[in-house]
């Protein structure tokens, strides 16, 4: 796929790991970060370039931008939300493009070619793959992607994250894949605002192909202590663990919004 294509920009990664599209305006550019573990779109408060829409209009909490992606402009309805670019350590980030966004543009986000599309682009018919999991239950459940992750006795469901940087997984969630220590290694996480202190662990697992035989993967996992700590406000939890931007990057995903797919070749 062309990045220069009218409906297609370059996905760029921030040190942290975060999936990152640049958004034009006139002063200078700022950052939206792909975000497939938020249901709606945030505009973070700090940034004063979007306290007025073009037309002059006062934004609220619930505010009608335009942007340029591209060459191509876009009208969305952002949330206001308080701003976490301190914590992604980057002051260009200026929002998330939540999946509100990618299933009303009908967006693609692909890891094998590193890049961004949306509606009308020459991808939007699923080509011949090797690997295809629908996404429309998760989306239709609770407004984001979930797969299943598979072992001989059970399943959990995973959300598809772009916006967090690692896996992770829940203790009680564990039983029956096959776990491997990595050296007592560690790792800090935010999850749901919140810092936490975990092991990291090395899981095999498998994903159920709907083209063929499931495929085995093996990845890290940074473990905490139970499901809780997943659903934050969430009262009808649907899953069980993530799977990050490592995880799709390094497997070169293609998360397919128009089609609410996820297929690699």
């Amino acid at each position: 796929m062309n990045c220069n294509n009218y409906n297609s920009v370059k996905i760029h990664f921030s040190p942290e790991g975060y999936s990152l599209v640049s958004v034009s305006n006139i002063e200078k550019d700022y950052f939206f970060l792909l975000d497939t573990g938020s249901t709606k779109s945030l505009l973070f408060y700090t940034h004063n370039k979007y306290k007025k829409n073009e037309e002059g209009n006062s934004t609220s909490d619930n505010s009608k931008i335009q942007f340029s992606l591209g060459k191509h402009k876009f009208n969305h309805t952002f949330i206001k939300d308080t701003n976490i670019s301190h914590i992604l350590k980057n002051q260009s980030i200026i929002g998330i493009l939540g999946v509100d966004f990618f299933v009303k543009n009908k967006c693609i986000i692909n890891y094998k070619d590193k890049t961004f599309s949306w509606k009308n682009s020459e991808w939007h018919n699923i080509p011949a793959t090797k690997f295809l999991y629908p996404l429309q239950l998760g989306i239709k459940k609770i407004g984001m992607p979930v797969i299943c992750m598979t072992n001989d006795f059970s399943s959990i469901g995973c959300l598809v994250d772009t916006g967090s940087t690692t896996n992770i997984i829940a203790a009680d969630s564990l039983s029956g894949f096959g776990v491997k220590a990595n050296s007592n290694e560690t790792s800090t996480i935010i999850l749901c605002g919140r810092k936490l202190n975990t092991k990291i662990l090395n899981v095999t697992f498998k994903i159920a192909n709907y083209l063929s035989s499931p495929i085995v993967f093996k990845d890290n996992f940074s473990v905490i202590s139970n499901n809780i700590d997943l659903y934050a406000s969430n009262s009808e939890p649907y899953f069980e663990g993530i799977l990050g931007n490592s995880f799709l990057r390094q497997n070169k995903w293609i998360i397919d919004f128009s089609n609410k797919a996820m297929y690699f070749f």
